[in-house]
């Protein structure tokens, strides 16, 4: 699969590395820095007795993405930041992917999000502070 994951800090760089780990085409989208780490040395997960080494392709925003020879036809775009940054984000992706998810370029998206207790309005789920 052709994957892409927006917001790779802690959370989304994990899930890169193993999904890149188990032969997937990925592309991660992050802070500059963080990208520049990446692209210098890898990603590198230890855990447990294990430690890997993967090497995606890490940009610094969503438009060279959908912009870079990479782009197009991303089977599963991953959103992995905090809640409080959905929103933007999701802003950006659409600029880019307007399509509904399952419409070419975009077959599938997963929101996979940190949610601090101070970052939403409460719901019937979560009760009020």
């Amino acid at each position: 699969m052709k994957i892409l994951i927006y917001g790779a800090g802690a959370v989304g760089g994990y899930l890169g590395a193993r999904l890149q780990q188990h032969g997937h085409d990925l592309t991660l989208v992050t802070r500059e820095v963080t990208a520049d780490v990446i692209n210098s040395n890898g990603l590198i997960l230890t855990e447990d007795d294990e430690t890997i080494r993967t090497t995606p392709i890490a940009l610094t925003s969503i438009a060279q993405a959908f912009t870079t020879d990479r782009s197009a036809d991303y089977d599963l775009i991953i959103m992995s930041m905090k809640s409080y940054d959905l929103r933007p984000a999701l802003d950006h992706l659409v600029a880019f992917c307007p399509s509904p998810p399952l419409s070419s370029p975009c077959k599938m998206a997963l929101a996979s999000n940190n949610r601090s207790a101070n970052s939403m309005a409460p719901s019937a789920s979560s009760p009020a502070p």
